[in-house]
Parts: structure tokens; C-alpha cells; sequence
């Protein structure tokens, strides 16, 4: 019945609190330093002092706000076995193994901005949880998109062939 192997691997969306306090965070630090730039720097033998502190301090912010939005980007696979699904967080090698009996139904939609479709949403609800298991794809990269199409389309095949109902 499975030809092949069925997996998916994606990213999902960073969420925007880190982001927005990332940046903000560094604007205070970085207004920070400048205030005691401007500081040190009225006494003009301390201007190359007052300029060398400031941007140590701006590269060590800008190095801690790539660290923290790079260490929060989460890599998932999901990955159809003969027993049901397993679902891999790719990071920190935390494997969820879902047999066919505890997925209750699934979901799949297109997601729209404005009219327009922008992406593609597959939920997967479990007896184990009351939230879905997501797996979200946008359409900007046309080759990725399309593969991911015919994954979803594959998978909703396989689903419905197992009774599973489609919401």
C-alpha cells in the first residue's frame, strides 16, 4: 500500500515575539551604547575609548541576536511507517510516534491573504492532544510548493484509505 518512502522536512514560522524582542532588545543596547559613547566622548582624549566600547558593544548584541534567532529555528520531519506516523524534531532528536488508531482526523487547506493563495496548511488532530499537529508550506518557492502538494495529496490518500475522516 506505502510505495516508497513518505516524509516531509520543514521549518515552521519563527514566532514573532522573539523576533520583536530580539530587535528590541538590541535597539535599547545599542542606544545604550551610544548614549555612553556621547558620554565618554565629551572629553575628547577619551573619543577613540568612547568609539571602541560602543562597537564592541554593538557587535556583541548584534552576535547575541543572530545566536537567539538562529538557536529558536526548528527543524520537523514527519515520516509515514507501516504502524502510523512518526513525527521528528530534527533538533534535539525528540521522535512522537502516532499509530493509526490515535489520529481522530486531518485537515487540508490552502491559506489565503487578500484573495490570493499564499501557502498551504496540513493538520493532523490525535487522541493524545487537543491541538493539531501543523505542518505549514508557503508558495513562494514554486519547486518546493508543488512537491509539497503532492506529498499532501499522497498523505490524504493514504488517511482516507485508512478511515481516517477528513474535517
Amino acid at each position: 500500500m506505502l510505495k516508497g518512502k513518505l516524509t516531509w522536512s520543514w521549518s515552521p514560522p519563527r514566532p514573532p515575539w522573539l523576533v520583536v524582542g530580539a530587535v528590541s532588545t538590541s535597539a535599547i543596547l545599542v542606544l545604550g551604547g551610544f548614549l555612553i559613547m556621547m558620554a565618554l566622548t565629551h572629553n575628547t582624549r577619551f573619543e577613540q575609548l568612547g568609539f571602541m566600547i560602543f562597537l564592541v558593544l554593538v557587535m556583541i548584541v548584534l552576535a547575541g541576536m543572530i545566536h537567539v534567532l538562529r538557536r529558536n529555528i526548528i527543524r520537523l520531519r514527519l515520516e509515514v511507517v507501516e504502524s502510523g506516523l512518526k513525527w521528528i524534531q530534527l533538533n534535539d532528536g525528540t521522535i512522537r510516534r502516532l499509530n493509526w488508531e490515535s489520529i481522530t482526523r486531518f485537515q487540508s487547506s490552502a491559506l489565503r491573504r487578500h484573495g490570493r493563495i499564499c501557502g498551504h496548511v496540513f493538520r493532523i488532530w490525535t487522541t493524545h492532544s487537543r491541538m493539531p499537529l501543523v505542518i505549514t508550506e508557503d508558495s513562494e518557492d514554486d519547486e518546493r510548493y508543488e512537491r509539497f502538494r503532492m506529498f499532501d495529496s499522497q498523505l490524504c490518500e493514504l488517511l482516507r484509505n485508512r478511515g481516517i475522516p477528513s474535517r
